[in-house]
Protein backbone atom coordinates (compact mmCIF):
# COMPACT_ATOMS: atom_id res chain seq x y z
CA UNK A 1 0.00 0.00 0.00
CA UNK A 2 2.96 2.33 0.16
CA UNK A 3 3.18 3.55 -3.43
CA UNK A 4 -0.45 3.89 -3.17
CA UNK A 5 0.06 6.45 -0.09
CA UNK A 6 2.44 8.02 -2.73
CA UNK A 7 0.16 8.45 -5.14
CA UNK A 8 -3.01 9.78 -3.03
CA UNK A 9 -0.35 12.46 -1.91
CA UNK A 10 0.75 13.64 -5.13
CA UNK A 11 -2.89 13.87 -5.69
CA UNK A 12 -3.74 16.50 -2.88
CA UNK A 13 -0.41 18.27 -3.64
CA UNK A 14 -1.95 18.84 -7.44
CA UNK A 15 -5.40 19.56 -6.51
CA UNK A 16 -3.89 22.34 -4.09
CA UNK A 17 -2.66 24.18 -7.21
CA UNK A 18 -6.18 24.04 -8.06
CA UNK A 19 -8.13 23.77 -5.47
CA UNK A 20 -11.97 22.56 -5.73
CA UNK A 21 -14.48 22.10 -3.32
CA UNK A 22 -16.59 19.65 -3.12
CA UNK A 23 -20.08 19.59 -1.24
CA UNK A 24 -21.56 16.29 -2.16
CA UNK A 25 -20.83 13.02 -4.37
CA UNK A 26 -22.45 10.46 -4.79
CA UNK A 27 -21.91 6.97 -6.78
CA UNK A 28 -24.46 4.50 -7.93
CA UNK A 29 -22.88 1.42 -9.81
CA UNK A 30 -24.63 -1.47 -11.47
CA UNK A 31 -22.74 -4.39 -11.32
CA UNK A 32 -25.11 -6.06 -13.71
CA UNK A 33 -25.16 -3.32 -16.29
CA UNK A 34 -20.97 -2.56 -15.75
CA UNK A 35 -22.60 1.09 -15.78
CA UNK A 36 -22.18 3.70 -13.28
CA UNK A 37 -23.37 6.90 -12.04
CA UNK A 38 -21.95 9.60 -10.44
CA UNK A 39 -23.36 13.47 -9.20
CA UNK A 40 -20.82 15.98 -8.14
CA UNK A 41 -22.23 19.12 -6.42
CA UNK A 42 -19.28 21.66 -6.60
CA UNK A 43 -19.12 24.91 -4.29
CA UNK A 44 -15.76 26.20 -5.94
CA UNK A 45 -13.54 24.95 -8.86
CA UNK A 46 -10.83 27.77 -10.07
CA UNK A 47 -9.41 25.97 -13.12
CA UNK A 48 -10.90 25.71 -16.19
CA UNK A 49 -11.19 21.63 -15.87
CA UNK A 50 -12.60 19.50 -13.68
CA UNK A 51 -11.74 16.29 -13.11
CA UNK A 52 -12.95 12.81 -11.53
CA UNK A 53 -10.51 10.36 -10.31
CA UNK A 54 -12.21 6.28 -10.02
CA UNK A 55 -10.60 3.08 -9.36
CA UNK A 56 -12.40 1.94 -11.64
CA UNK A 57 -11.22 1.05 -15.96
CA UNK A 58 -13.68 3.84 -17.64
CA UNK A 59 -15.44 3.44 -20.88
CA UNK A 60 -18.13 5.29 -22.66
CA UNK A 61 -17.62 8.61 -20.82
CA UNK A 62 -21.46 10.87 -21.11
CA UNK A 63 -20.90 14.02 -18.67
CA UNK A 64 -23.22 17.23 -18.50
CA UNK A 65 -23.37 20.38 -16.03
CA UNK A 66 -26.69 21.65 -15.17
CA UNK A 67 -28.01 19.28 -18.10
CA UNK A 68 -25.66 20.79 -20.68
CA UNK A 69 -22.96 17.88 -22.42
CA UNK A 70 -19.27 18.45 -21.38
CA UNK A 71 -16.26 17.68 -23.41
CA UNK A 72 -14.45 15.19 -21.56
CA UNK A 73 -11.27 13.37 -22.00
CA UNK A 74 -10.00 9.71 -20.15
CA UNK A 75 -6.29 10.08 -18.71
CA UNK A 76 -5.21 6.45 -17.98
CA UNK A 77 -3.41 6.72 -13.74
CA UNK A 78 -1.76 4.07 -12.08
CA UNK A 79 -4.65 3.30 -10.01
CA UNK A 80 -7.45 3.56 -12.57
CA UNK A 81 -8.64 6.35 -14.90
CA UNK A 82 -8.98 10.02 -14.19
CA UNK A 83 -11.89 12.33 -16.64
CA UNK A 84 -10.99 15.58 -17.56
CA UNK A 85 -13.81 17.87 -18.27
CA UNK A 86 -13.22 21.30 -19.62
CA UNK A 87 -15.46 24.02 -18.48
CA UNK A 88 -16.03 27.52 -17.93
CA UNK A 89 -18.33 27.19 -14.48
CA UNK A 90 -16.35 27.91 -11.25
CA UNK A 91 -18.86 28.06 -8.41
CA UNK A 92 -22.12 26.28 -7.31
CA UNK A 93 -22.93 23.69 -10.39
CA UNK A 94 -23.72 20.12 -10.76
CA UNK A 95 -21.62 17.43 -12.10
CA UNK A 96 -23.20 14.10 -13.42
CA UNK A 97 -21.17 11.27 -14.92
CA UNK A 98 -22.29 8.14 -16.57
CA UNK A 99 -20.23 5.59 -17.67
CA UNK A 100 -19.42 1.47 -18.60
CA UNK A 101 -16.58 0.14 -16.06
CA UNK A 102 -14.36 -2.93 -15.75
CA UNK A 103 -11.57 -4.25 -12.95
CA UNK A 104 -13.80 -3.97 -10.08
CA UNK A 105 -15.32 -7.45 -9.88
CA UNK A 106 -13.23 -10.78 -9.16
CA UNK A 107 -14.83 -14.03 -10.05
CA UNK A 108 -14.05 -16.85 -7.12
CA UNK A 109 -15.40 -20.46 -7.08
CA UNK A 110 -19.14 -19.66 -6.04
CA UNK A 111 -18.91 -16.18 -4.82
CA UNK A 112 -17.97 -13.03 -7.00
CA UNK A 113 -16.43 -10.06 -5.17
CA UNK A 114 -17.03 -6.46 -6.16
CA UNK A 115 -14.15 -3.77 -4.57
CA UNK A 116 -13.75 -0.55 -5.32
CA UNK A 117 -11.69 2.30 -3.65
CA UNK A 118 -12.27 6.30 -3.55
CA UNK A 119 -9.43 8.89 -3.17
CA UNK A 120 -10.03 11.78 -0.93
CA UNK A 121 -7.55 14.24 -2.95
CA UNK A 122 -10.08 17.36 -2.35
CA UNK A 123 -12.22 18.95 0.19
CA UNK A 124 -15.72 16.89 0.60
CA UNK A 125 -18.53 17.49 2.62
CA UNK A 126 -20.18 14.02 1.89
CA UNK A 127 -19.60 10.76 -0.10
CA UNK A 128 -22.26 8.50 -0.77
CA UNK A 129 -22.28 4.52 -2.80
CA UNK A 130 -25.01 2.84 -3.53
CA UNK A 131 -23.53 -0.30 -5.02
CA UNK A 132 -26.60 -2.53 -7.03
CA UNK A 133 -26.11 -6.40 -7.14
CA UNK A 134 -27.46 -8.50 -10.53
CA UNK A 135 -30.92 -9.18 -10.22
CA UNK A 136 -31.01 -13.23 -8.41
CA UNK A 137 -28.14 -12.19 -6.24
CA UNK A 138 -28.18 -11.70 -2.72
CA UNK A 139 -25.17 -10.48 0.15
CA UNK A 140 -23.05 -13.74 0.24
CA UNK A 141 -24.23 -15.61 3.44
CA UNK A 142 -21.38 -17.96 3.62
CA UNK A 143 -17.62 -18.53 2.61
CA UNK A 144 -16.86 -15.25 3.56
CA UNK A 145 -16.42 -13.60 6.54
CA UNK A 146 -16.83 -9.95 5.58
CA UNK A 147 -19.16 -9.99 2.74
CA UNK A 148 -19.92 -6.16 3.41
CA UNK A 149 -16.55 -3.69 4.11
CA UNK A 150 -17.63 -1.55 5.50
CA UNK A 151 -19.46 -3.84 7.75
CA UNK A 152 -21.89 -0.85 8.62
CA UNK A 153 -23.28 -0.43 4.61
CA UNK A 154 -26.97 -0.72 4.71
CA UNK A 155 -28.23 -3.68 3.12
CA UNK A 156 -31.98 -3.17 1.22
CA UNK A 157 -34.19 -3.99 -1.76
CA UNK A 158 -36.59 -2.12 -4.23
CA UNK A 159 -38.10 -5.27 -5.11
CA UNK A 160 -36.34 -5.92 -7.99
CA UNK A 161 -32.84 -6.19 -6.64
CA UNK A 162 -30.81 -5.97 -3.51
CA UNK A 163 -28.17 -3.54 -2.96
CA UNK A 164 -26.22 -1.77 -0.69
CA UNK A 165 -25.12 2.03 0.44
CA UNK A 166 -22.72 3.47 2.59
CA UNK A 167 -22.69 7.57 3.85
CA UNK A 168 -19.49 9.21 4.49
CA UNK A 169 -18.23 11.94 5.73
CA UNK A 170 -14.58 12.12 4.39
CA UNK A 171 -11.38 13.85 5.31
CA UNK A 172 -8.98 15.22 2.91
CA UNK A 173 -6.52 12.49 2.39
CA UNK A 174 -8.77 9.40 3.31
CA UNK A 175 -8.88 6.73 0.88
CA UNK A 176 -12.64 4.68 1.06
CA UNK A 177 -12.51 0.94 0.24
CA UNK A 178 -15.54 -0.78 -0.20
CA UNK A 179 -16.01 -4.13 -1.12
CA UNK A 180 -19.66 -6.69 -0.76
CA UNK A 181 -19.01 -10.14 -1.62
CA UNK A 182 -22.29 -11.66 -3.56
CA UNK A 183 -23.86 -14.86 -4.79
CA UNK A 184 -26.70 -16.09 -6.79
CA UNK A 185 -30.04 -16.30 -4.33
CA UNK A 186 -31.13 -20.32 -3.33
CA UNK A 187 -35.05 -20.97 -4.49
CA UNK A 188 -37.27 -22.54 -1.46
CA UNK A 189 -40.23 -22.88 -3.11
CA UNK A 190 -41.11 -26.30 -4.10
CA UNK A 191 -42.92 -27.84 -6.87
CA UNK A 192 -46.67 -27.52 -4.81
CA UNK A 193 -45.70 -24.05 -4.78
CA UNK A 194 -44.99 -23.50 -8.14
CA UNK A 195 -48.24 -25.73 -9.34
CA UNK A 196 -50.20 -23.33 -7.36
CA UNK A 197 -48.83 -20.29 -9.14
CA UNK A 198 -49.27 -21.99 -12.63
CA UNK A 199 -52.94 -22.51 -11.61
CA UNK A 200 -53.26 -19.16 -10.66
CA UNK A 201 -51.68 -17.52 -13.15
CA UNK A 202 -53.53 -19.41 -15.94
CA UNK A 203 -57.24 -18.18 -13.92
CA UNK A 204 -55.75 -14.41 -14.13
CA UNK A 205 -55.30 -14.64 -17.84
CA UNK A 206 -58.05 -15.95 -18.82
CA UNK A 207 -59.72 -13.61 -17.13
CA UNK A 208 -57.99 -11.21 -19.16
CA UNK A 209 -58.16 -12.64 -22.51
CA UNK A 210 -62.29 -12.73 -21.70
CA UNK A 211 -62.18 -9.15 -21.40
CA UNK A 212 -59.49 -7.64 -23.94
CA UNK A 213 -61.03 -7.37 -26.73
CA UNK A 214 -64.08 -4.80 -25.64
CA UNK A 215 -61.47 -3.03 -24.41
CA UNK A 216 -59.46 -2.42 -27.06
CA UNK A 217 -61.83 -1.18 -28.90
CA UNK A 218 -63.17 1.15 -25.95
CA UNK A 219 -59.37 2.35 -25.37
CA UNK A 220 -59.06 3.35 -28.81
CA UNK A 221 -61.64 5.66 -28.76
CA UNK A 222 -60.25 7.00 -25.52
CA UNK A 223 -56.68 7.57 -26.90
CA UNK A 224 -58.07 9.03 -30.31
CA UNK A 225 -59.58 11.70 -27.87
CA UNK A 226 -56.17 11.99 -25.77
CA UNK A 227 -54.40 13.05 -29.46
CA UNK A 228 -56.60 16.14 -30.22
CA UNK A 229 -54.34 17.64 -27.70
CA UNK A 230 -51.22 17.31 -29.53
CA UNK A 231 -49.88 18.54 -32.68
CA UNK A 232 -48.80 17.47 -36.06
CA UNK A 233 -45.27 17.31 -35.39
CA UNK A 234 -45.97 15.38 -31.42
CA UNK A 235 -48.54 12.77 -32.94
CA UNK A 236 -45.82 12.11 -36.21
CA UNK A 237 -43.45 11.29 -33.06
CA UNK A 238 -45.96 9.14 -31.05
CA UNK A 239 -46.48 7.23 -34.39
CA UNK A 240 -43.13 6.70 -35.22
CA UNK A 241 -42.67 5.03 -31.80
CA UNK A 242 -46.02 2.28 -32.50
CA UNK A 243 -44.27 1.14 -35.27
CA UNK A 244 -41.37 0.41 -33.28
CA UNK A 245 -43.66 -1.67 -30.20
CA UNK A 246 -44.01 2.12 -28.60
CA UNK A 247 -40.19 2.22 -27.88
CA UNK A 248 -37.35 4.04 -29.50
CA UNK A 249 -33.90 5.59 -28.78
CA UNK A 250 -33.97 9.27 -29.19
CA UNK A 251 -30.97 9.01 -31.68
CA UNK A 252 -33.03 6.60 -34.10
CA UNK A 253 -35.63 8.65 -34.38
CA UNK A 254 -33.49 11.08 -35.37
CA UNK A 255 -32.25 9.33 -37.81
CA UNK A 256 -35.77 8.24 -39.10
CA UNK A 257 -37.53 11.52 -39.70
CA UNK A 258 -37.05 14.33 -41.41
CA UNK A 259 -36.65 16.87 -38.05
CA UNK A 260 -33.36 17.74 -36.87
CA UNK A 261 -31.78 16.54 -33.56
CA UNK A 262 -32.81 19.83 -31.71
CA UNK A 263 -36.15 19.61 -33.61
CA UNK A 264 -36.54 16.21 -31.74
CA UNK A 265 -35.43 17.07 -29.00
CA UNK A 266 -38.11 20.27 -28.37
CA UNK A 267 -40.87 17.59 -29.55
CA UNK A 268 -39.45 15.08 -26.49
CA UNK A 269 -39.51 17.25 -23.52
CA UNK A 270 -43.22 18.66 -24.63
CA UNK A 271 -44.26 15.34 -25.26
CA UNK A 272 -42.54 14.21 -21.61
CA UNK A 273 -44.54 16.92 -19.90
CA UNK A 274 -47.69 16.28 -21.21
CA UNK A 275 -47.24 12.20 -20.03
CA UNK A 276 -47.30 11.32 -23.41
CA UNK A 277 -44.35 9.48 -23.46
CA UNK A 278 -41.89 8.35 -20.51
CA UNK A 279 -37.68 8.95 -21.09
CA UNK A 280 -35.39 7.09 -19.58
CA UNK A 281 -31.18 7.27 -20.07
CA UNK A 282 -29.87 4.57 -21.97
CA UNK A 283 -25.85 4.34 -22.86
CA UNK A 284 -25.50 7.97 -24.49
CA UNK A 285 -28.71 8.42 -25.58
CA UNK A 286 -32.80 8.35 -24.29
CA UNK A 287 -35.31 5.43 -24.53
CA UNK A 288 -38.67 6.39 -25.13
CA UNK A 289 -41.69 4.88 -24.39
CA UNK A 290 -45.30 5.50 -25.29
CA UNK A 291 -46.95 5.89 -21.85
CA UNK A 292 -49.72 3.72 -20.76
CA UNK A 293 -52.75 6.17 -21.32
CA UNK A 294 -51.67 6.20 -25.00
CA UNK A 295 -51.35 2.78 -26.17
CA UNK A 296 -54.13 0.49 -27.55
Amino acid sequence: MKWFTVFLLLLILISGASATTIESESLVIDLEASEAQAEVKVEELTSSNFTYITSADVEDIDATINSQELNCSVETLALGDEVVCKTDKRENFTVKLNYRFSGLISNGKELRTFRYSHPIYRPTENFELRVELPEGAGVAQKNTERPISPSKGKVDSDGRTIFVEWEKKPQIGDTLNFEVSYEPLNSTRGYQSIFMIAVLTAVLLLAVLGGYNYWKRINRDSVESLYSDLNQDQQDIIELLRENDGEMLQKDIVDSSEYSKAKISGLVSKLVEKDVIKKKKEGRSNKLTISSSYRY
